[in-house]
């Protein structure tokens, strides 16, 4: 793979000159470690943008936010979210891309271009049965959930995503349509779910038809839909093996996110020894179950979770 082959999509909001510095200086970077790669920048109009220099740079309309149907720990900040944001400039963005392969990047964080190069030289063609992608999709380790330790399901990253073009398009587009349809059903609130996973859950989910009632929604066929979906389909990026550097300063732990060879594990474990796979999901979605509920009771949601294997919510 040549770096001409690749459109790196910067997205988010620049809202003051400090942070146009940042990320004048990430596409510097790119400049300097992929160069001929193509530079997309979409933002909003009003974004400060001194010192941004891209091949297409977008401002586009705010859509404004999304407004969910709040958790009760704080129902003033977290009611209306960036969700659209978030999907809208992801997606105009690599559609203003002209390349085969593409590189989606937050405007606060940065990678190193020929580290990412490598890794999205080796991303694989997928099994026909498991595929919903063209070849695996490379995401951050950051915020990648893995259920076994944490109570979010279908919750991948949204800081840094690598692969086919198209293939991130219709993440994206997916994600946008499920957003519009449920913004369209005036009769039916809007799930309170993370960013997240307004971006993965429609794709990952497939043809189950599991649903998530809101963030914290856990069941074991929900875990198993996850867990193989992102096994078959997903390649987890360790931040230090591609450069990968976030500005925000919380939130960066990594205790409860997929590893790259636990994703590799799970994924041998189903096919070649699915009884050890069972049993260990079994016993760590009992602790994860049993964690969500904590975290429900704790934020004041008032619903009952099954605690028992096997039973769908």
């Amino acid at each position: 793979m040549n770096a001409d082959q690749i459109s790196f999509v910067f997205q988010g909001p620049i809202s003051n000159l400090e942070a146009a510095a940042y990320l004048g200086e990430s596409i510097a970077a790119i400049r300097r470690t992929c160069p001929g790669a193509e530079i997309v920048v979409a933002t909003w109009k009003g974004a400060a943008l001194d010192g941004v220099h891209a091949d297409q740079l977008l401002q586009l309309d705010d859509p404004g936010a999304l407004a969910t149907t709040p958790l009760w720990w704080n129902r003033f900040r977290f009611r209306n979210q960036n969700t659209k944001r978030m999907l809208i400039s992801s997606l105009e963005g690599l559609r203003a891309g002209g390349r085969e392969f593409a590189v989606k990047l937050r405007t606060d964080a940065r990678v190193n271009g020929e580290s990412i190069r490598r890794e999205m030289a080796g991303l694989s063609a997928l099994e026909p049965e498991a595929a919903i992608f063209s070849r695996r999709v490379a995401v951050g380790c950051l915020f990648s959930r893995n259920p076994r330790r944490s109570a979010l399901l279908f919750h991948l990253s949204d800081i840094l995503l690598a692969g086919e073009r198209t293939d991130l398009l219709s993440l994206f587009e997916r994600a946008c349509r499920w957003v519009g349809e449920l913004e369209s059903n005036s009769e039916t609130p809007i799930p309170w779910l993370c960013p997240e996973q307004f971006l993965w859950f429609p794709t990952l989910r497939g043809t189950s038809g599991v649903s998530l009632a809101h963030g914290f929604a856990y069941g074991v066929r929900k875990v198993l839909v996850y867990d193989r979906a992102a096994a078959a389909n997903v390649k987890i990026l360790e931040s230090a093996a591609v450069g990968l550097e976030f500005s925000k300063q919380f939130g960066t732990s990594v205790q409860d996110c997929y590893s790259p060879a636990e994703l590799v594990r799970y994924e041998q474990d189903a096919r070649v020894r699915p009884i050890r796979y069972a049993l260990h999901l079994g016993l760590s979605s009992l602790a994860s179950n049993a964690w969500a509920r904590v975290s429900l009771l704790m934020l004041g949601v008032k619903t009952r979770l099954p605690l028992s294997l096997g039973v769908q919510r």
